[in-house]
């Protein structure tokens, strides 16, 4: 532990120093990015990883990944009911493509993985928002 950080539960223990909650919020969210950031990565390494295995079992396809990966995104993205049910076709259009290259299952694993760290980076970018309009 460092003496900044001893000064900061020093503060805290003390209750007749007022408490600088903006500070303390600040912080708190700053530890929250330090948690998640290595999560991300790891969650992004593998998700990675899972887009090799699955490009390398579909062969001549494998740019179909990338497209069934694009659009998985753009669903996830789009709250507008026919947008979502024009790309909800072409998702089943490439997974038929696919299908004698990748088990649904495969697929499935995919589709979670990437909505996964979509989650992730999305909170990620919002808590450093967050620290971004404490600093200024």
């Amino acid at each position: 532990m460092n003496n900044v950080q001893i000064n900061e539960l020093t503060n805290i223990a003390f209750p007749n120093s007022p408490y600088n909650f903006p500070k303390l919020k600040q912080d708190i969210i700053r530890l929250k990015v330090q948690e998640l950031a290595p999560q991300v990565r790891n969650e992004s390494t593998k998700l990675v990883q899972l887009i090799t295995e699955a490009k390398k079992k579909s062969g001549n396809f494998s740019s179909i990944v990338d497209l069934i990966l694009e659009t998985k995104k753009q669903i996830a993205l789009n709250s507008e009911t026919s947008q979502r049910n024009k790309l909800i076709g072409k998702i089943e259009a490439y997974q038929s493509i696919l299908a004698s290259h990748i088990v649904d299952e495969e697929l499935q694993t995919l589709f979670d993985k990437q909505t996964e760290v979509l989650k992730l980076e999305k909170h990620l970018e919002s808590l450093q928002q967050n620290i971004c309009s404490y600093q200024v």
